[in-house]
C-alpha cells in the first residue's frame, strides 16, 4: 500500500470511531432505560460446590431435580460474596440445561420476596468460548487474506459496534427506528468501502448503488406492509419487547424494517462492488 492510502485508511478508522462514539453519546446520554429500581438483578458467578440435590415427581409423569449450590459473585455490589443458589431441572424437557458443577461460570437471577433475597440459576456464561472463536476467526482471515483480511476484520468490527452501540440503543430509547437504521446502514456502507477499497470512483459508484439498493429493500417492506398487514410479532421475545415500555411501546414493524435492511446490507454491498 502506498503511504497516501495508508494515511487515508487510518483517517477513515479514526473518523469511524469518532462517529460511533458521538452517536453513542447522543443516544445513550439522555437515556432513562433501566435507571429505575428493577424487580430482579442478574449476577455473574462461579459455582463453588453443590451442597444438595433433591428429586420429586410432578403428577407422576415428569421428574424435577432441585439443585442447591453455593456460588461466588463476580460482579455487581455482591462481588466476592458467597450466595446460596437454587437450580431446577425438568427432566421431561429436552432442552433443560445440565446440572451445575464446580467452577462453572453462570448467570444468577435474584428476586426479593417478603424482604428476603432469593437466587436462582439463570444460564451459563458463554462469552469466553465465543471470544476464542472470534479470535480464531479473525486470525484465520488475516493469515489467508493478509492486508485485505485485516481491512475486512476492521470494517466488520466497526459494523458490529455500530449496531450494538448505536442502532440497538436507539431502538430501546424510543428514537425513530426507520431513520436510525438508515443512518447506520449508510455509515456501514461508507466506512466499509473506504476501508477496503479506498477513496476512488469504484467505491463511490458501489456506495451509491448499495445505499439505493438497501433503500429499495426498505421501500418494499413499507409497501408490502399495506397488503400483508404485518404486526411485527414474530415470537415471544417480540411480545416482551413490546411490553417493555407500555406507555410508549417500541414499533415492532419498524424493527422488522431495520432487520431487513441491515440484513440485506452485506449482500447488496457485495453485488454493488462486483457491478462497479
Amino acid at each position: 500500500m502506498r503511504n497516501k492510502d495508508i494515511i487515508i485508511r487510518i483517517l477513515t478508522v479514526v473518523i469511524s470511531a469518532l462517529l460511533i462514539f458521538a452517536g453513542y453519546i447522543y443516544i445513550v446520554g439522555g437515556s432513562t432505560i433501566f435507571k429505575g429500581k428493577m424487580e430482579g438483578e442478574t449476577v455473574r458467578a462461579r459455582v463453588i460446590r453443590v451442597t444438595e440435590v433433591k428429586s420429586r415427581n410432578v403428577n407422576g409423569e415428569s421428574e424435577i431435580l432441585t439443585v442447591y449450590f453455593k456460588a461466588q459473585a463476580l460482579n455487581t455490589d455482591r462481588r466476592g460474596k458467597t450466595l446460596d443458589v437454587i437450580q431446577e431441572i425438568d427432566k421431561s424437557y429436552a432442552f433443560s440445561p445440565k446440572q451445575v458443577e464446580q467452577n462453572d461460570k453462570i448467570l444468577i437471577e435474584s428476586y426479593t420476596e417478603g424482604g428476603e433475597t432469593l437466587y436462582y440459576f439463570g444460564d451459563y456464561v458463554r462469552i469466553t468460548p465465543l471470544i476464542w472463536l472470534l479470535v480464531i476467526f479473525c486470525v484465520l482471515v488475516i493469515v489467508f487474506s493478509k492486508i485485505q483480511g485485516l481491512k475486512t476484520v476492521i470494517s466488520l468490527g466497526f459494523t458490529c459496534v455500530s449496531v450494538f452501540c448505536v442502532l440497538i440503543p436507539a431502538i430501546l430509547n424510543g428514537y425513530n427506528i426507520y431513520l436510525w437504521s438508515i443512518i447506520v446502514c449508510v455509515y456501514i456502507t461508507v466506512m466499509t468501502l473506504c476501508i477496503i477499497s479506498g477513496y476512488n470512483m469504484k467505491s463511490l459508484c458501489a456506495g451509491i448503488g448499495c445505499v439505493c439498493g438497501v433503500m429499495c429493500a426498505g421501500l418494499v417492506v413499507l409497501v408490502t406492509d399495506k397488503f400483508l398487514n404485518m404486526t411485527g410479532l414474530l415470537e415471544e421475545e417480540s411480545v416482551y419487547l413490546y411490553q417493555l415500555y407500555p406507555d410508549n411501546p417500541i414499533n415492532l414493524k419498524a424493527v422488522i424494517f431495520a432487520m431487513i435492511i441491515v440484513g440485506a446490507l452485506g449482500a447488496v454491498m457485495d453485488v454493488s462492488m462486483s457491478i462497479s
